[in-house]
């Protein structure tokens, strides 16, 4: 945990994390949240398993950080994603077979830490990995960014890939299957 205030606000290339903390060895970012303590966030893995939390129980005080989400063996954790203060927001989640499925976010449990549920259906045999998470309500429009391009879809299109949690989703059209990461912006 870090207070967004103590940063120099005049650093162009900014500062690196580990200058701030302490990661065990080989320990990577895959993303980081700003936020009030109760506000709540999706953490998840590409293993497709994940949970909601709040950003309270994510503070650590000390150096070394916190363990609060547990990855399976030869899988890495996704970019967090935050949840709007909106019951009818909606999980978007893609895997590296080129399908997405929504579900509400309420069907995804909260917890203070562990593996998660099961969020999207990712194959047992293969190489099939969850790639991409985010959050969305009905004020806003989902980007999915495959490679330099990026694609819009409204809310109201978002009915054709949804499911159930733990489902494996609906195929993207062709040409964005292979998705990089996912993104909301105000429609």
């Amino acid at each position: 945990t870090l207070i967004a205030h103590s940063f120099p606000s005049a650093r162009g290339n900014g500062e690196p994390l580990s200058g701030r903390l302490d990661p065990p060895e080989g320990a990577t970012f895959s993303g980081v949240l700003i936020g009030e303590a109760e506000e709540k966030c999706v953490l998840a893995s590409d293993a497709g398993y994940g949970f909601v939390v709040n950003l309270g129980e994510l503070h650590s005080r000390n150096k070394a950080g916190k363990a609060v989400l547990k990855v399976p063996d030869g899988s890495k954790s996704l970019a967090p994603a935050l949840v709007p203060a909106d019951e009818k927001a909606l999980i978007c989640a893609t895997s590296s077979e080129g399908k997405m499925l929504v579900f509400p976010v309420k069907d995804l449990p909260e917890l203070p830490k562990g593996k998660g549920n099961k969020i999207f259906g990712v194959s047992a045999k293969g190489d099939e990995t969850m790639t991409a998470i985010a959050v969305i309500t009905s004020a806003q429009n989902l980007v999915v960014y495959s490679g330099e391009r990026k694609m819009t879809i409204k809310f109201a299109d978002l009915k054709e890939y949804k499911g159930e949690r733990a489902q494996r989703g609906a195929v993207l059209p062709r040409g964005w299957r292979k998705v990089d990461k996912l993104d909301v912006e105000p429609a």
